[in-house]
Parts: structure tokens; C-alpha cells; sequence
């Protein structure tokens, strides 16, 4: 696949100063570019399925930001549409929403690593989007995902806390 940046533009007005005077702009768009270096060229063909099995797949409330890829030898490239709002998925009142339409969906194929940064809340609009792709995988055990639902929701309330009071190391 090749990086399409017409693809990830988002139809958003901002607004920014130019000499003092507000200016909108328009149709801006946001994309991070991520390199993953695979041990070898079969990991990389094996993530790029990975990857072409998400773009088909539907998490009912929960989106995936657009994305493409390419693939050289053992090295993905991939542009990801940056989501530009809150990462407080796991702990924010959306976490039961996460809970029906990634932990316990009835797919086989989901995603395993329910950090709260991977849970992005846009701004504006409050849909909620998992960022991290390389974590969707197939994940055939509900209870499994149910128990590490739980710890990294633990983890994550924990670490926000401690952040919170500045108390975070």
C-alpha cells in the first residue's frame, strides 16, 4: 500500500494569528509516521496481514484511525491519522463502551493491549478511536481478556493517580 495523505485529511476548522488578526484554516490533517523493524521478512508479511485483516474489520463504537503501509524486506512503514484528543480510554466514563466492543466481542480477533493511552476520546467529538493497531491480533479467549482488562485497568487508574498528585515516579 502506498501512503495516501487525501486519505487521512480531516475536514476540521481551526483557527490560527497571523499579525494579529484570527485566520480559519481548514482540511488540516494530523499523521504520524511509524517504522517497525521485524526480525525478519516473514514477521513483516505476517504484520502486513495483520494490518490488511483491521482495515476490514468493525469495532461498532470503537475507530480505527485511517492508516497505510509498505513493506521493505523486514521494515513496515506506516502512516497513521493522529487523533487528536484525550488518552483516557480504559478510565473515562467510554471505558464501558471498550469493554462491550473490544474485550468481550464476539470475534476471535480484537485487541490486546488496553492501555489508556491506546483509547483516544477526539476532542469535539468524543468518538473514540484505539490508536495502537500493531496491538490487534487474534485473541480467541474472552476470559483471558477479562482478566487483563481488569490489571491494566488497575494499572491505569494507579498511574494516572500518581500523576495527578505529581507523585508519579
Amino acid at each position: 500500500m502506498l501512503h495516501n495523505e487525501d486519505l487521512m485529511k480531516r475536514n476540521v476548522n481551526s483557527l490560527t494569528t497571523i499579525n494579529r488578526v484570527r485566520e480559519r484554516v481548514e482540511s488540516y490533517n494530523y499523521n504520524l509516521k511509524k517504522i517497525v523493524t521485524c526480525e525478519n521478512k516473514d514477521i513483516a508479511v505476517a504484520v502486513s496481514k495483520k494490518f490488511d485483516k483491521l482495515k476490514q474489520d468493525n469495532f461498532n463504537r470503537i475507530l480505527i484511525p485511517d492508516f497505510d503501509y509498505s513493506i521493505n524486506d523486514n521494515l513496515i512503514t506506516y502512516h497513521q491519522e493522529y487523533i487528536k484528543g484525550y488518552a483516557l480510554g480504559t478510565i473515562s466514563k467510554y471505558s464501558q463502551i471498550i469493554y462491550e466492543d473490544v474485550v468481550i466481542r464476539k470475534s476471535d480477533w480484537t485487541f490486546d493491549d488496553y492501555s489508556m493511552g491506546n483509547f483516544v476520546i477526539e476532542i469535539y467529538t468524543n468518538k473514540i478511536y484505539m490508536v495502537d493497531i500493531l496491538s490487534y491480533c487474534y485473541y480467541p479467549d474472552v476470559d483471558r481478556r477479562i482478566k487483563a482488562w481488569y490489571l491494566y485497568r488497575e494499572r491505569n487508574r494507579k498511574d494516572l493517580k500518581n500523576f495527578i498528585l505529581n507523585d508519579f515516579l
